[in-house]
């Protein structure tokens, strides 16, 4: 998951994080505490942590804390390049600057929380989802050897001597590469399912769940 974190990262901050090189960056290893302790909030039976801390949900916490302040330090930087750069708040050079420039227009488009939270789930939402993505799709590639050598030979075409696009245009041509990872998806999903059945009548009446039924998430 380092690769999709220094890809998100560079892609939608403009921020080198490098963590696939740098094994000691501080942020990976936070990030590698917290996500595990998401996956077992989100399928704990009761929310135990709302009303008794146990010593590794207080370690969750410092973790998040720190997470939240790195996050912080992205936008913190991202307008310092804009403040030396006025014409990013005109062109933009990724996400994180194009959410800022909505921020301090005088329309207010977005609050500072919310430019934080968007940078927050931009950082977590796509790192295990792109990565388990990414593996799949490598991994169907590798055992369908005719679809591999098509895509090879449609992007030795489209690039040709050039090892990456010189332009967003040619990017763009490269369909089969989408068409490979929307397929990857169909066959594999990239988040693991949870699911419950109900067991007795709604004690809200905003439930329209009734006794029996099951959901997925």
């Amino acid at each position: 998951m380092r690769y999709t974190v220094d890809v998100s990262a560079g892609l939608a901050f403009g921020i080198d994080m490098n963590t696939l090189q740098d094994r000691g960056d501080a942020l990976q290893s936070h990030l590698d505490k917290v996500f595990p302790m998401f996956a077992r909030r989100i399928t704990a039976a009761f929310p135990l942590w709302r009303y008794f801390k146990l010593p590794s949900d207080r370690a969750f916490d410092r973790h998040l804390a720190e997470v939240h302040a790195a996050v912080k330090g992205f936008v913190q930087a991202a307008r310092e390049r804009m403040d030396g750069d006025p014409r990013l708040r005109e062109q933009p050079a990724n996400l994180l600057e194009a959410m800022i420039a909505a921020r301090d227009e005088e329309s207010g488009m977005l609050s500072e929380e919310e430019l934080v939270g968007n940078v927050f789930t931009l950082l977590l939402a796509g790192e295990d989802t792109t990565a388990n993505t990414l593996c799949w799709t490598l991994y169907l590639l590798h055992t369908h050897r005719e679809a591999w050598r098509a895509l090879v030979a449609d992007v030795d075409r489209l690039l040709g001597a050039d090892a990456m696009p010189r332009s967003f245009d040619v990017t763009r041509e490269l369909e089969s590469i989408e068409h490979c990872a929307s397929e990857s998806m169909r066959l594999r999903r990239s988040l693991r399912c949870s699911s419950w059945r109900t067991i007795g009548p709604p004690r809200s009446t905003a439930s329209r769940f009734r006794r029996g039924v099951s959901s997925s998430v």
